[in-house]
């Protein structure tokens, strides 16, 4: 509350520094403004005194700068608040769960000058009033302008501890018509190549929704992440409402890193974070992809493909696999590599490690932007392998990393057009971030299934460990869609 000085000789008006807020605002108990020095008087719950005008939390030393009844109108004042209270960017469901006595869309807002008053992810802007006309300068969101759209917001280094335990944590807030969240982790350039992840990420009302520790014991998580050299990409679900609420809010995450190879260095580091926040006038019912195709050694050109009828052919089969989970095929652009590249490349001896043949293809698409997939058509795999992504999940509009895009088997005569799509679209499902409803049991694999609850190990489901080239599976359930749905690559 607002201090009060004696009226007598020696009460000098002070200098109107940090605390000059609190002192001499006028009479020390008010009905309205028109008796108080600024023209502010709290309402009776905050104290019903009279308090200096402000702009933001700065102008009032210990106290808080609070959005005013004034008469019909309203005023910024100096004011308690609420104590304890959240911060700017947090989960609330009324005014008094907020510092700031503002919960604006279900997260707490601020006065402000600058959005470095402001949560990661918040700007400082407009803000209606509600309860009187006007707006006043304060946190929020970017107005949403399209139905659908992916916000791109980029959160500078977060330091990574050798360890893991002591990095650093990191946080974004997103708004009431978010329906998901990615988190990509990047190394610079030059760094010394380390494996990095998410150790741990925690939702805005606090539920811890991945646990490394708890994920590397086998035990099951709402979400999941798995390292991955130089960049690693998480999306906010991978899993269905029945395990994981997506709300609005503060989410909160910690990075940890692992030696690329075993016993190989593993220095502290710092790590890129940006975060694409997707949101939605409504129900995501259906999307599209684009896709930028390479043809790698095929003997099918980039510019012959619109008309081939083996990849036309194969394409169509993709996009009627995918048609369950509301997804079609939009842009599709075809590319191809340099003579000596494909020559190289059209059989891929090495899958593993940053300096294998698969992240040399895959740092190959440098060149391209945008929200897309790409798909990289070889004639084969010296390992036998029909098919491999580049990460689950892939990392949305980062090209030409090592782990952008995904490849398949494409040969000419050894596949069917079924065959042929159904691979494709298994590889891009992972890359929008479904994980293998079944692993192959003999590999000793980290875990058994996928977190999604209406898909059970069935094989012939699309992402089920290996592929029955006889009869493909290409089953999708609506979990799976509403997974894939919620990539910020499907528009």
């Amino acid at each position: 509350m607002p201090q009060t000085v004696d009226s007598g000789t020696d009460a000098a008006v002070p200098d109107a520094g940090e605390d000059a807020a609190a002192i001499d605002a006028g009479p020390p108990v008010c009905a309205s403004g028109d008796v108080c020095r600024e023209g502010v008087c709290l309402p009776e719950d905050l104290g019903g005194t009279c308090a200096a005008r402000c702009t933001h939390d700065a102008d009032c030393g210990e106290l808080d700068c609070l959005v005013l009844p004034d008469g019909e109108g309203f005023a910024l004042g100096c004011g308690p608040g609420a104590d304890p209270g959240y911060g700017p960017g947090n989960l609330c469901e009324s005014d008094g769960d907020c510092r700031s006595l503002r919960c604006e869309a279900r997260v707490c807002g601020r006065t402000c000058v600058d959005a470095s008053e402001c949560a990661p992810g918040m700007i400082c802007t407009d803000v209606a009033v509600g309860f009187a006309p006007g707006t006043y300068g304060g946190c929020g969101f970017a107005a949403r302008s399209e139905d659908l759209q992916v916000d791109e917001i980029p959160l500078g280094a977060t330091g990574i501890a050798s360890d893991g335990g002591g990095s650093e944590f990191a946080y974004v807030a997103v708004p009431e018509d978010a329906v998901s969240l990615t988190l990509v982790a990047t190394q610079p350039d030059g760094a010394t190549p380390l494996r990095i992840g998410f150790t741990s990420v925690t939702a805005p009302d606090t539920t811890l929704l991945l646990d490394a520790a708890a994920l590397g014991r086998g035990d099951d998580t709402p979400l999941r992440d798995f390292s991955n050299p130089f960049v690693d990409a998480m999306l906010v679900p991978n899993s269905t409402v029945d395990r994981l609420t997506f709300l609005p809010g503060l989410y909160s995450w910690r990075p940890y890193s692992l030696p690329e190879i075993v016993d190989g260095p593993w220095p502290e580091t710092d790590v890129e974070i940006t975060a694409l926040v997707k949101r939605a006038a409504g129900a995501i019912d259906a999307g599209t992809i684009d896709l930028s195709i390479w043809l790698v050694d095929i003997g099918v050109s980039a510019a012959a493909a619109p008309a081939d009828a083996r990849i036309q052919d194969a394409l169509g089969e993709m996009e009627g696999v995918l048609d369950p989970a509301g997804i079609t095929l939009g842009d599709v652009a075809y590319r191809e590599p340099s003579d000596a590249d494909a020559a190289r490349l059209g059989v891929i001896d090495s899958t593993d490690g940053s300096d294998s043949e698969l992240a040399e293809m895959f740092r190959l698409s440098v060149g391209d932007e945008g929200l897309r997939v790409n798909v990289f058509l070889v004639r084969s795999f010296a390992s036998g392998i029909n098919g491999i992504a580049g990460a689950i999940t892939g990392a949305p509009g980062f090209h030409g990393t090592l782990h952008s895009g995904v490849a398949a088997r494409a040969e000419a005569g050894t596949l069917t057009a079924l065959q042929q799509g159904r691979l494709i679209a298994h590889e891009v499902s992972h890359f929008l971030g479904l994980f293998h409803v079944a692993e192959n049991p003999d590999a000793s694999p980290l875990y058994a299934d996928d977190p999604i609850e209406d898909t059970p190990p069935d094989s012939q489901n699309l992402m089920f460990w290996s592929a029955n080239m006889d009869d493909p599976n290409t089953i999708l359930t609506d979990g799976q869609g509403y997974v894939m749905r919620r990539s910020a690559l499907v528009r």
